[in-house]
C-alpha cells in the first residue's frame, strides 16, 4: 500500500518479501515485472526485490503504484517508471541501466499516447 506520512514524505509501496516487509520509494522503482505469481521490483540502484506469492491479479496488486502519474502498465506483466525511460520504440522501453521492458502490441497506441502526454506535461513543468 502507498503511504503518505506527511506531505513532505515521499510516496512508498510496501512489499511482503520472504525476508519481511520492505518499504520501497516509488522514485527508486525502475519497473515491476509479474513472474511466477510474484512481482519483481527492479530498483534504480541495481537491486531486484521479489514479493512473496501474490493471490490477486497483477493489475490489482500494482494499482496503488499506477495511481502515480510516473507509472504506466505497458504490458500484462510489466509496469514502467516513465522517469527511468531512456529509449522508446514500438515494441519496448529501454531504461537507464539497459533493462528492456516490452510493450504489448495491442496496447501500443495507448502506451505511445500516454508516454507522449507524460513527456509534454514534463516539458511544461508539471
Amino acid at each position: 500500500a502507498i503511504s503518505k506520512a506527511d506531505l513532505a514524505a515521499e510516496q512508498t509501496f510496501t512489499v511482503k518479501t520472504t525476508g519481511g516487509l520492505r518499504v520501497i520509494k516509488l522514485s527508486e522503482i525502475n519497473c515491476c515485472e509479474y513472474r511466477s505469481h510474484s512481482v519483481i521490483f527492479s530498483l534504480t540502484k541495481g537491486e531486484d526485490v521479489a514479493s512473496r506469492t501474490i493471490r490477486e491479479k497483477f493489475s490489482e496488486y500494482i494499482s496503488p503504484i499506477l495511481k502515480d502519474r510516473h507509472f504506466l502498465q505497458c504490458h500484462t506483466s510489466f509496469v514502467v517508471n516513465m522517469r527511468r525511460v531512456e529509449l522508446f520504440v514500438r515494441d519496448s522501453f529501454t531504461l537507464y541501466g539497459g533493462k528492456f521492458v516490452p510493450i504489448a502490441a495491442k496496447q501500443y497506441p495507448w502506451v505511445r499516447d500516454t508516454y507522449l502526454d507524460y513527456l509534454m506535461a514534463k516539458e511544461d513543468g508539471q
